[in-house]
């Protein structure tokens, strides 16, 4: 007999199975996108739809008024040429317009809205054409509606603070806010194009698509909708941030008093327009903010003028040229800077006044003002080659000097939140001041530098 006891038989071996593939590695673009929660891509996307809309039916309202309002105004004017002999049949004198014109009218109905949304978003509606003989031209006009601005960026705010999740952090929020801004990039770039003003062919003239479609629109229509959605909850980019929070609240103060200023002005824009001046009702649904912001400057003592548009360039002012009833103006701004300077105090909630606070309450107040400057300006340029060349650009609006004066202002409201402030606000009461600080929010206040260290000193005295 063998020494070794027998071996049962082993099943066959297996080859070994190779090794799994290690997945790639993902950059961190990826995995900032798997974080953003989906709640946030939809606050991103409708907040931009949603300031669209808002934008678009503003705009069809505001172009409805004016036509009611024009029409009422022209009523008594006589009867009507147009009837069936008025060649709005297309010269078929059957009282049917032809296709072609029935088209125009369509783009007209669709696409002027459109048009004025592409201008809230900084456009210029620009077109061409030529007759016969006679030659070519080209022009093009720029102005902000400011009441179909207001519409698409209340609205835009509103929406996305409804969705946008409460905590997000400042990665994700970038991220949401640009794709807001691509969105109605797309949303402004697409119905401009598309819903461009036609008109119908005439023999020996040709009138191409007239839209507000360029390079202003896109960056416009970005940074706006990036901003919206950037500024809808301001507490996300705080956290905590000192310098950040008090600049945010300076600008929420400076918005605030020119918002009110805006609209308090607007309104008596349209009650002495329809009482003492029928005349300019027509133009008031479309331009009645542009009005309101115009005058706003005046008040701020800027000035209002052109350049460019003749050889002679003029501008008005409270001091020469504007009436001695916009001194009033001047005196409502008095007002609301005097409370602004006491708002801004209240936010502050502090005696350690900063030293940066000389430059960033100035330089906020003059951005006030070159925000004005761009919605209470208009811009034309023209082109027209014939048997000479003619052209040339120019503006009506806003003096460029304006927000230098809205400096000096924010430097004097500077003044008033840190040596009138002190003295007159404990004479108001605690109940005006939990008011106001409701009103304009409360800034972040410093950590003190010794409580870190005594917390520790008395953590180690425990042990």
């Amino acid at each position: 007999m063998s020494e070794h006891p027998p071996v049962p038989p082993q099943p066959p071996q297996q080859p070994a199975a190779a090794p799994a593939p290690t997945p790639a590695p993902s950059d961190g673009f990826d995995r900032l996108l798997r974080t953003v929660p989906g709640r946030d891509w939809l606050a991103a996307v409708l907040g931009a739809v949603g300031g669209w809309v808002a934008a678009y039916v503003v705009a069809v309202v505001s172009l409805l008024l004016t036509v009611a309002v024009a029409a009422a105004g022209g009523s008594g004017g006589g009867s009507s040429d147009l009837g069936p002999s008025s060649g709005i049949g297309g010269g078929s004198g059957s009282g049917v317009p032809d296709v072609q014109s029935l088209l125009s009218g369509v783009s007209v109905i669709l696409g002027a809205p459109a048009q004025l949304v592409v201008l809230a978003d900084l456009g210029r509606l620009h077109g061409s054409g030529s007759i016969g003989l006679l030659g070519s031209g080209s022009g093009s006009i720029g102005v902000v509606p400011a009441v179909v601005l207001a519409a698409q960026v209340v609205l835009a705010v509103v929406l996305t603070r409804r969705i946008r999740s409460r905590v997000v952090a400042l990665p994700q929020l970038l991220l949401t806010s640009v794709v807001s801004g691509l969105v109605l990039v797309a949303l402004t770039t697409l119905t401009g194009l598309v819903l461009a003003i036609r008109f119908p062919e005439v023999d020996g003239a040709t009138i191409e698509p007239v839209h507000g479609v360029g390079l202003g629109s896109v960056l416009g229509s970005f940074l706006i909708g990036a901003l919206c959605a950037l500024l809808a909850r301001p507490a996300l980019l705080v956290r905590g941030n000192v310098v950040v929070g008090r600049v945010l609240g300076t600008v929420r103060v400076a918005t605030s008093q020119l918002v009110v200023l805006v609209v308090v002005v607007s309104v008596v824009v349209v009650v002495v327009a329809f009482v003492a001046q029928p005349s300019w009702g027509a133009a008031l649904p479309l331009l009645v903010g542009n009005a309101g912001v115009a005058l706003t400057a005046l008040g701020f003592l800027g000035g209002i003028g052109s350049g460019g548009l003749g050889p002679v360039n003029s501008t008005a002012t409270v001091f020469g040229g504007a009436g001695g009833w916009t001194w009033l103006v001047v005196l409502l701004v008095l007002v609301t800077a005097f409370a602004a300077g006491l708002a801004l105090a209240v936010r502050r909630n502090d005696r350690a006044r900063s030293t940066l606070d000389w430059v960033v309450t100035p330089v906020v107040w003059a951005l006030g003002g070159l925000v004005l400057l761009v919605l209470g300006t208009l811009v034309v340029s023209y082109r027209v080659s014939g048997a000479s060349t003619v052209g040339g650009s120019g503006s009506v609006g806003i003096a460029p000097w304006t927000p230098v004066v809205f400096l000096l202002w924010g430097a004097a409201i500077e003044v008033v939140a840190r040596y009138v402030a002190p003295v007159l606000l404990p004479r108001l009461g605690g109940g005006t001041l939990l008011r106001t600080a409701k009103l304009v929010g409360t800034d972040p206040q410093p950590v003190p530098a010794w409580a870190v260290p005594a917390a520790g000193a008395a953590g180690a005295a425990g042990t």
